[in-house]
């Protein structure tokens, strides 16, 4: 099963949805594991070094940064870009749907946007 980070800018509501949706699912807060106002660059290596798919609303810069890890060889476990006014429970039925279903050799390296 995926591991999630929640970077600080995804919506609560979605963290608290999948926590009740699967319980067994782990979903680390960025500001639980010290990560609070951290750039990007230093988000994505904690994901990395913890093997944790990254999940974030940051359409912006995230995706730039985690594909240049991919080119520079470095680890990049997932990232999972969702759609800002995305209807929550299609969010929270995908990430639960991807988390539970998705073997970590498909999603490494790669970003996902949901909903699906």
């Amino acid at each position: 099963m995926l591991r999630y980070l929640a970077d600080e800018n995804l919506r609560r509501i979605i963290v608290r949805g999948l926590r009740r949706q699967s319980p067994a699912l782990a979903v680390y807060l960025a500001q639980d594991v010290g990560l609070s106002g951290q750039e990007d660059p230093v988000v994505l290596e904690y994901a990395a070094t913890n093997n944790l798919v990254v999940i974030t609303h940051d359409i912006n810069t995230m995706v730039a940064f985690a594909y240049d890890r991919v080119n520079r060889g470095l680890a990049m476990p997932g990232l999972i870009e969702v759609r800002l006014n995305s209807p929550l429970v299609n969010v929270i039925e995908d990430l639960t749907l991807i988390a539970l279903a998705t073997p970590a050799t498909e999603i490494a390296g790669r970003v996902l946007f949901i909903p699906l």
